[in-house]
């Protein structure tokens, strides 16, 4: 999902993103990195996941 060799998400995934949601350029960059921040591999735990999901649709 995202550029492997500078850790950001790429132009092209950027556009897609920016194509199909209302979220700006800069909100989905700041939300990518935040997750690579929390998760730097790449990947979740179920038990996170489902927290941070709470969190959104209680």
């Amino acid at each position: 999902m995202g550029n492997s060799r500078s850790g950001a998400l790429s132009r092209e995934v950027l556009q897609e993103l920016r194509a199909s949601t209302r979220y700006t350029e800069e909100e989905l960059s700041r939300w990518y990195d935040g997750f690579q921040r929390q998760c730097p591999d790449g990947r979740i735990r179920r038990d996170e996941f489902e927290r941070i999901y709470s969190n959104f649709f209680p």
